[in-house]
């Protein structure tokens, strides 16, 4: 709650009325998973992406659509990464899987071929991605 009193969300797929909470859930889902390294794409991961970044002291990698290098960059990737970094693909979502496929591709082409899995901080839930991407299973079916 604000100062003026009303609540104040960001709206993506669903509202994130509670920045700090979306970053602490992203944080302790992922602090028993080793890697180095927090990659997003879009303005959803760059919503969540740096701050949960730098809660846990892990370095960015920031994929940039093709329809956003025109405006903001020229740049596919923009990254603090370094050779061997494994990564964390960050997240609201998935839905066809083409952003995950994007995002491969784009790190793979930069020599960052190391995911290690998806947060998907709609979900509250970590998945092993790196096998496919095609039908997700809903959440507690316990097939992921």
């Amino acid at each position: 709650m604000s100062k003026d009193g009303m609540t104040h969300c960001l709206y993506l797929t669903q509202p994130i009325c509670d920045p700090r909470g979306t970053i602490d859930n992203a944080v302790k889902a992922l602090q028993d998973i080793e890697f180095e390294a927090i990659v997003c794409c879009g303005l959803s991961g760059l919503l969540v992406a740096p701050g949960v970044a730098l809660a846990m002291g892990k370095r960015i990698g920031i994929v940039r659509k093709a329809k956003d290098r025109d405006n903001h960059s020229e740049f596919r990737v923009e990254t603090s990464m370094i050779k061997n970094d494994r990564w964390v693909f960050l997240d609201d979502i998935i839905c066809t899987g083409s952003t995950l496929r994007y995002v491969r591709e784009a790190m793979e082409d930069m020599g960052f071929e190391a995911e290690v899995s998806t947060y998907l901080y709609q979900e509250g839930r970590v998945r092993d991605t790196r096998a496919g991407y095609g039908d997700w299973p809903e959440p507690n079916d316990g097939s992921y």
